[in-house]
């Protein structure tokens, strides 16, 4: 459609910026302002133009605009809205115009932008999301050419927020008359989750990080493999000398499944802020990052230890200090070996004078065992138990104490197990303890990962937590199960087990409340913890059947 030189007898188009799918973008002067300050239009439209559809649409374009409103006017680094009308079929937005250039042309004639630009840029676009995020907003549509960097400070500006899109797409399904809409995002920057039309809050971060790759690299997402066993792209080989630190989170925002990257924009920010984070290591054949370092064969340079505490003892100090010749170590170690021998000799004659019947010398060594024995009674004298018949009992003491896991293994099946673990760490009571041998059974760990389902379907949010390890990878999210009615898993099958743990894969199928279901294969690790089985690993393997 062409468009008039002044639009709504206000705006003058100065020229064309670009179209998609859902409309066309200009530059316009705004022939009502004492400055005639350039702005932003877009035109947007339907893809429906039947009347009841238009009027839904209406009412979501005057709820996205509202917000658009809100965000723009509490952040420097959101575009501000002038304005929205409609007029002739289609809605307007005029936005403020951001002098700069988008990422996508800025490396398109720079080339890969520098690792410490690329961190920065991440740090601002990550404090952008916090607050959208605050206001329960997901962008949906983040890549680089959605990203202006500001002339003068350098300030990532983002752009283009696909609500409204996804208003303008809205569709009336007959005759049942329930709407539905078009998925907006980006292939290649869209996750799986969000080409469902399911996205959550990680579905920018995991936008932002494929974008914070493009930065680095030049190369748009769909330019890498993916590992087939897990889905992950496998990138790092385009930067090999990039910060491990910066490497690891990127890593970790992309993460093909939702629970495996960060929860919030805020933890991802802290990630990036760490120097080098341990708990995510680089991947397989990325050269070391550590400096090599040629040993002497010499005394080894106290400076790689910490300065000597001032209480320490004095001796310790001056050890810390000085540099001893090789030749006052060897003199020190031939002292010190002639020493140790006349010891030693003097504690074997001494221990064969015990051993021969002397009991009264070592006098005092019998109260000591005596008292170690829990099984003495009575007050009989010390000095008449003869050595043998005390040894047996400094020897019990120590079985005695490697036992004490042994009742909750061994319970009888009347006893619930819950009741002697810790009440800080056990699962609810509903989870039976592992086979009474000590090693897990598959009931027992298939009955976990069951269990943990049916509390997430009750939304009983506290159980489910409770059948996860306290080191489990990754650890429970509440806010993913949420936006299902139900979580089922079936055809639980054991895939390998060890003394500890046990694998099993099954297949878990989502419903959400519009009664659409998926499918996927997932994997469990079941640890033995304290008497209990506890979930320890979960991923996923494969998708099964795609949200229908």
């Amino acid at each position: 459609m062409q468009q008039p030189s002044v639009i709504n007898q206000r705006y003058r188009v100065i020229d064309f910026l670009g179209s998609g799918g859902f409309g066309e973008t200009y530059r316009v002067e705004d022939l009502e302002m004492p400055s005639k300050r350039w702005c932003v239009l877009k035109c947007l439209k339907p893809i429906v133009d039947d009347a009841a559809t238009y009027e839904l649409i209406q009412q979501r374009f005057l709820r996205e605009a509202t917000i658009l409103e809100t965000l723009g006017s509490q952040h420097p680094q959101i575009p501000t809205l002038y304005a929205y009308f409609q007029k002739a079929g289609r809605f307007y937005l005029v936005q403020e115009w951001i002098d700069g250039r988008t990422l996508l042309e800025l490396v398109q004639t720079a080339g890969p932008m520098p690792p410490e630009q690329v961190r920065a840029m991440l740090d601002r676009l990550l404090a952008i999301l916090e607050y959208v995020h605050s206001q329960r907003i997901i962008h949906r549509d983040i890549k680089p050419d959605n990203i202006i960097l500001r002339t003068g400070d350098f300030a990532p500006v983002l752009l283009d927020f696909g609500a409204v899109k996804e208003a303008m797409s809205t569709v009336i399904r007959h005759p049942q008359a329930s709407q539905s809409t078009l998925v907006v995002g980006t292939p290649g920057f869209m996750p799986s989750e969000q080409s469902v039309g399911r996205p959550v809050y990680s579905s920018d971060l995991y936008a932002l990080g494929l974008t914070a790759l493009y930065a680095l690299t030049q190369k748009l997402p769909d330019s890498f493999a993916s590992d087939p066993a897990t889905g992950k792209l496998l990138w790092r080989h385009a930067v090999p000398n990039l910060d491990p630190g910066l490497a690891a989170v990127i890593d970790q925002a992309i993460e093909p499944y939702p629970p495996h990257r960060f929860a919030t924009a805020q933890q991802m920010r802290t990630a990036l802020a760490q120097p080098s984070p341990a708990a995510l290591p680089a991947s397989p054949g990325i050269p070391s990052q550590v400096a090599t370092v040629v040993a002497a064969p010499r005394y080894v340079s106290t400076d790689l230890y910490p300065p000597a505490d001032p209480d320490a003892p004095k001796t310790q100090r001056v050890r810390r200090a000085t540099r001893r010749p090789r030749s006052d170590w060897r003199k020190a170690a031939l002292t010190g070996g002639i020493v140790g021998g006349f010891i030693f000799a003097g504690l074997v004659v001494t221990r064969l004078a015990f051993f021969s019947g002397n009991q009264s010398d070592p006098a005092e060594e019998v109260p000591q065992t005596t008292a170690t024995t829990p099984r003495s009674e009575g007050a009989a004298p010390p000095e008449v138990a003869p050595v043998d018949e005390v040894s047996p009992d400094l020897e019990a003491v120590p079985e005695e104490e490697e036992e004490p896991i042994e009742p909750s293994q061994s319970a009888s099946p009347q006893e619930p197990d819950p009741d002697e673990a810790s009440p800080a760490d056990a699962p609810p009571a509903a989870e039976p303890p592992p086979s009474e041998n000590g090693e897990l059974d598959a009931s027992t760990s298939a009955a976990v990962v069951g269990n943990l389902y049916s509390a997430i379907s009750a939304q009983n949010w506290d159980t489910a937590a409770a059948y996860f390890s306290p080191d489990a990878s990754p650890p429970f999210d509440p806010g993913f199960f949420q936006q299902f009615d139900q979580v089922t898993v079936s055809n639980l099958r054991v895939t390998s087990q060890t003394d500890s743990t046990m694998t099993l894969v099954g297949e878990n199928t989502y419903v959400w409340p519009d009664g659409s279901t998926q499918r996927e294969e997932r994997s469990y690790t079941i640890r033995s913890e304290a008497g209990q089985a506890l979930i320890s690993d979960s991923a996923f393997i494969r998708m099964i059947q795609a949200r229908n």
